[in-house]
């Protein structure tokens, strides 16, 4: 977990430094913004069921953008609940809650006006994993791979709002490849409001 706190702090330095760098040239919208929002997060998977389950995430993001193009990075906070049952039952046999560090490295397109396409990937730490009732899991990878899509509106009084669709693209259970166990990959819908810092 050390290890984990200081790549998170390095990749906070190294996002940092780069929006002070563009600060410094021509470039039309230089944003840093603090964000919140909710989830509706599914771990698809043998078990996990298929319901998308509420949670929420806040945290900070720094962009640099041109006419046309921009590039954002944030570091999010966020949480989930997952449900297991056996395979072909609708019973809860027990219940997850995790919460995970999200840094994702988002490349911007101008859409229209204020309207801006994101797209990239992204990396999630593990932070904790609980039952719902107590006790730490031993079920989940300490990190994994997603692709992210979404759109990102700017508002007036300096505010911004937008939604995206994460998808896993690495396996979260360390113990799939077993006979008993299939692999889980995140799927989650995100929707936030941001407020740019001047």
């Amino acid at each position: 977990m050390k290890q984990l706190s200081k790549l998170a702090f390095a990749l906070l330095v190294v996002l940092f430094s780069t929006y002070n760098a563009e600060a410094k040239k021509s470039v039309r919208h230089r944003d840093l913004e603090l964000k919140g929002g909710l989830n509706f997060e599914n771990m698809h998977g043998e078990g996990s069921g298929t319901s998308y389950n509420v949670g929420g995430h806040a945290g900070i993001s720094a962009g640099v953008r041109d006419r046309f193009l921009g590039l954002q990075g944030e570091l999010v906070v966020s949480t989930a609940k997952y449900n297991y049952s056996n395979p072909g039952s609708s019973s809860t046999l027990f219940s997850i809650k995790n919460v995970y560090l999200n840094v994702p490295l988002l490349v911007e397109a101008r859409l229209y006006s204020n309207l801006w396409l994101q797209v990239g990937p992204q990396y999630t730490f593990l932070l904790n994993s609980k039952y719902e009732n107590g006790g730490k899991t031993d079920f989940f990878s300490p990190g994994a791979f997603s692709g992210v899509i979404g759109a990102q509106l700017f508002l007036p009084y300096n505010l911004a709002c937008g939604a995206r669709y994460v998808f896993g693209l690495s396996d979260w259970n360390v113990h799939s490849g077993s006979t008993s166990s299939s692999s889980w990959n995140m799927r989650s819908l995100q929707l936030f409001l941001a407020f740019r810092l001047k």
